[in-house]
């Protein structure tokens, strides 16, 4: 499919794409992780894997933001959530290794927010780090 004008949608009754004038898009990150089982190097130092699926984890950091405008964010993302407990979505995402996107099963883990200011009744978070890990399968 190639790119398509987003980087993460959260896919839900109605799709959410994460707005691109919420990213810093230099710092958006898509691995392609292969895990394996069973690794060990023999005695002659010859590795030896066992690849049994390849999970994409990716990430980028926001601009900063003002309150309402990471409530927003938040609000479209947990509403889409298919295990609440879990932090769980169905997203797709870009991996740029084969310039196209993934669907699948992906968890937020714990995201930090840290102040940067308070003025005139909002709160401004210095850039923050969202996370989305694949399940796999």
């Amino acid at each position: 499919m190639a790119y398509a004008g987003y980087l993460i949608r959260i896919n839900g009754t109605t799709n959410y794409n994460i707005p691109m004038e919420y990213m810093r898009k230099e710092t958006y990150k898509c691995t392609f992780s292969t895990l394996d089982t069973e690794t060990y190097r023999d005695g002659n130092g010859m590795l030896h894997r066992t690849a049994i699926i390849r999970i994409p984890h990716c990430s980028f950091e926001t601009r900063k933001l003002n309150n309402t405008e990471i409530s927003a964010l938040w609000q479209a993302i947990q509403s889409r959530y298919t295990v609440a407990m879990e932090k769980r979505v169905s997203a797709s995402v870009y991996v740029m290794e084969i310039d196209d996107y993934i669907t699948g099963s992906f968890y937020i883990p714990d995201t930090e927010m840290i102040i940067d200011k308070i003025e005139n009744g909002k709160i401004f978070y210095m850039p923050v780090t969202f996370e989305f890990i694949g399940y796999g399968g």
